[in-house]
């Protein structure tokens, strides 16, 4: 049997908390990730403050993923590919800048050499209420409508390459926090994971892809999903939440359906 996702309509309570229609229209992630970008891409219903409230997080969160990416290719001598890279630069160039995006020194006391390339992104930005919103929206687009078996506000998002804190740390403690996001991320990774459905919906795959596990681990007797979203083919955030077991039924045959 085929599997479907479900798309936008005002008729239906909003994806993330189940506020009563009439819903607005929510692109997920947002349209400016893909500007000039044919896609047909994922749309769910929205309360304001899911939607139009979270604008000012979209620009920053975007435009923040452009500017480390640059920052990425440049330190580590990546290249993307020729029409990712445009998509970036017409990013840059339309989004006005927010003042939630700046750079800020990482190392207090950098080894000599890396002084020039002592900084990050730093976001004001409520980064992790916004992977947990696109996560969201992706599960309601699977499971077809908003479920209050998952509490979103209870989700946990971590990233091994987002810097949370404001202000430089000493190398020392930098190098122990990278040894344990390593050791974390290797074991995360080991997790049966499956392809997610933005292809299906025309994403380019090196501009946004994300992948979900259902993992065999368990909180508070509940089952965990994990959600691995990466933007530009680097920038990765993980997305910890538990629904129902007839949640994860839900999605686990939505996974097994033929995606054409």
């Amino acid at each position: 049997m085929p599997r479907r996702l479900v798309q936008y309509s005002r008729n239906e309570p909003c994806y993330f908390c189940g506020t009563a229609p009439p819903s607005t229209n929510e692109h997920a992630p947002p349209k400016m990730l893909f500007k000039d970008v044919d896609c047909e891409g994922i749309t769910v219903p929205s309360c304001a403050t899911h939607n139009t409230g979270k604008n000012g997080d979209d620009a920053a969160f975007v435009l923040a993923l452009c500017q480390a990416t640059t920052l990425w290719q440049e330190r580590y001598g990546k290249k993307l590919p020729e029409s990712t890279q445009s998509a970036v630069e017409r990013i840059v160039a339309g989004v006005r800048r927010p003042k939630q995006v700046t750079k800020r020194r990482f190392l207090t006391d950098p080894p000599e050499g890396l002084d020039e390339h002592n900084e990050h992104i730093h976001m004001d930005a409520r980064v992790p209420a916004w992977i947990k919103q696109l996560s969201a929206a992706l599960i309601w687009s699977a499971l077809g409508g908003y479920t209050h078996l998952i509490d979103w506000d209870r989700a946990e998002v971590w990233s091994p390459v987002y810097h949370s804190g404001s202000t430089a740390r000493p190398t020392a403690q930098a190098l122990g926090d990278f040894e344990g996001i390593a050791r974390f991320e290797e074991l995360v990774n080991r997790q049966h994971w499956h392809e997610g459905w933005t292809e299906e919906q025309g994403y380019p795959h090196t501009i946004y892809q994300f992948r979900i596990c259902l993992s065999d681990e368990q909180l508070r007797g509940l089952p965990l999903t994990i959600i691995k979203h990466t933007f530009f083919t680097w920038g990765t955030w993980y997305a910890f939440f538990c629904g129902s077991w007839r949640t994860r039924k839900s999605l686990q045959e939505f996974l097994d359906a033929d995606p054409r």
